[in-house]
Parts: structure tokens; C-alpha cells; sequence
């Protein structure tokens, strides 16, 4: 249910690239691990590339910026 849809970037382990044509033009991505929490030390990079005259827009449907215990 939580897979990355964009392109892995080869060589790395947590960067993808999202680019818009003329049939795909939506994706989805979460952080690695989800819906556990995001592992110390974890980086992960994902780049939205655009057609002229597109813009990229991100919608988020669940986010939690930090963790705290209740």
C-alpha cells in the first residue's frame, strides 16, 4: 500500500525522481519505513520535474513533524 511511485534514482537508496509526460502525471511518495517512524540518521530526496507550463503541486494527507510522547 505505501510504495514510492517515482524512478529510483540508480546508485542511491533514497533518492527519486518524479517527472510528468503525457500519460503520468501523479505520484506518491512516503518516508522510508511508513507508517513507522522515520529512522535516525535517514535522508531520503525526491524531485518533481515539470512540463513547460506545469507546475508541481504536493499534496500531503498525513504528516507528523515530530514525535512526542503522550
Amino acid at each position: 500500500n505505501y510504495i514510492t511511485t517515482g524512478t529510483r534514482v540508480e546508485g542511491t537508496k533514497c533518492i527519486y525522481d518524479f517527472y510528468s509526460n503525457s500519460s503520468h502525471h501523479s505520484g506518491k511518495f512516503f518516508s522510508p519505513y511508513y507508517p513507522q517512524n522515520y529512522k535516525p540518521n535517514s535522508a531520503c530526496r525526491y524531485r518533481f520535474f515539470a512540463r513547460p507550463g506545469e507546475r508541481v503541486r504536493i499534496l500531503f494527507t498525513n504528516i507528523q513533524l515530530h514525535h512526542i510522547d503522550a
